[in-house]
């Protein structure tokens, strides 16, 4: 009996499952002209689009104004394209160009040490700037050591002369890449021979004329150089050799004598004023600068150019006011960007393009090798081989205006070189002392 309740144990289980309260409809019977059951609206969770943010690495770049022709343009410049270019190579990277005029309140210097003291995290992260921002800016501090950044392609055919400047406690801080050198130009339909010193003009009667108003006296420091002179020392930087000065100032005397230095060179402040005056003087020898030269190559078939006359000799010289690169960020990912940057703007073909654009030397070898046939390329490598660094900023600032005063007194006869040195002697002594 008890196997046979067991048998039917499992029909049981089924028939209670088959008539499970829960499986009746015991709704009542709705009628076929009742409105059908509303449909369940399904809620669809909205998502929230949040902003796109920029991974970009930031990197900001202070450029002297004097390199550019037109600063408030500075976005039409082949720099800025330049700079577009590697963004657009390097999208890891976001490059913001500014301008910074050299000196002055708010000026590339004043610039960097107020930012520091008030607001460090708007430091550029790289710097274009003359020679003397540069030495006073590694002074202060604001320059990385350049052998510290092993992404940094250092060139090394950079001419030899200016490789001086950028040094400062034994480390490098600046990459010279720009430079302006004081030259000599002429028209090569009057003068069909290249003068090379102070002899050929007399010789051949041919006028000098130069800056005779400007207060560095850059033309007869550079005449100096060719005789041999050097200025400042570790110990004096008004440091001269007065003979070599004197020798120099006497060879005005004879150009003045010959008739071969006309005295308007007295109203010529700087080589530009000079270059815009060149027509009034065909059968000269003018002194300007090579920015004129080469922004102008193009525009003239006739136009010679070579370096200052030397004094005695053919031994040339040339002073080159120079522009160099620096970083200032102390941040790994800003410095691997500075590096990336710099690398790409000093490659011979961007330096090259660039610096005949804006008329300035490329202070490497190879970029020269990427211009036009008909471009200045001569001149360039004379100066490559002739350059010397600008004299140290005290003795042009200081004892410059006397030299200018005296030498234009030789030019309006007023006094001879032996007297004029007197005067600069005199005055070298006061600031010396």
């Amino acid at each position: 009996m008890r196997y046979l309740l067991l048998s039917f144990l499992p029909l049981l289980i089924v028939s209670c499952a088959v008539i499970a309260p829960d499986a009746v409809d015991t709704a009542p019977q709705v009628s076929s002209t009742a409105e059908p059951d509303a449909v369940e609206t399904q809620v669809v969770p909205t998502l929230e689009v949040l902003p796109e943010v920029d991974q970009t690495i930031p990197i900001l770049i202070w450029v002297d104004a004097a390199l550019f022709d037109n600063p408030d343009a500075r976005d039409e410049s082949l720099l800025k394209q330049q700079i577009d270019a590697f963004e657009l190579a390097n999208p890891a990277y976001s490059v913001d160009l500014r301008v910074k005029r050299a000196t002055g309140t708010g000026g590339m210097l004043d610039s960097l040490r107020t930012t520091a003291a008030a607001a460090p995290d708007n430091l550029p992260d790289v710097v274009a700037l003359g020679t003397r921002n540069l030495q006073l800016a590694a002074r202060d501090g604001s320059l990385q050591s350049l052998a510290l950044l092993s992404d940094l392609d250092l060139p090394t055919d950079i001419m030899d002369a200016v490789m001086t400047d950028v040094v400062y406690e034994e480390t490098m801080v600046g990459i010279p890449f720009a430079g302006r050198a004081y030259i000599s130009a002429y028209d090569s339909a009057e003068i069909q021979f290249r003068p090379v010193e102070v002899d050929d003009l007399l010789e051949n009667q041919t006028l000098f004329v130069f800056p005779g108003a400007d207060n560095q006296a850059l033309t007869v420091f550079s005449m100096y150089y060719t005789a041999g002179g050097t200025v400042g020392s570790a110990d004096d930087p008004y440091a001269i050799d007065m003979a070599l000065l004197e020798q120099t100032l006497g060879r005005f005397e004879e150009l003045v004598a010959a008739g071969l230095a006309p005295q308007q060179s007295i109203e010529f402040a700087d080589p530009l004023s000079v270059w815009l005056a060149r027509r009034e003087f065909p059968n000269s020898l003018f002194v300007t600068d090579s920015q004129q030269v080469i922004e102008n190559y193009d525009q003239f078939t006739n136009l010679g150019s070579t370096l200052v006359p030397t004094v005695s000799g053919r031994t040339s010289a040339a002073l080159v006011e120079t522009w160099h690169y620096a970083v200032v960020s102390e941040a790994p990912d800003k410095q691997l960007g500075a590096s990336e940057l710099l690398n790409y703007l000093l490659a011979p073909e961007q330096l090259g393009a660039w610096a005949l654009d804006a008329g300035f030397i490329p202070l490497r070898e190879s970029a020269a090798n990427v211009w036009p046939e008909q471009a200045p390329v001569t001149l360039v490598r004379q100066i490559y081989f002739n350059g010397v660094a600008f004299p140290p900023t005290e003795p042009l600032q200081e004892l410059g205006p006397v030299i200018t005063k005296e030498v234009n007194k030789i030019l309006a006869s007023e006094t001879t070189a032996a007297d004029a040195m007197v005067e600069i002697a005199q005055e070298l002594q006061n600031l010396q002392n």
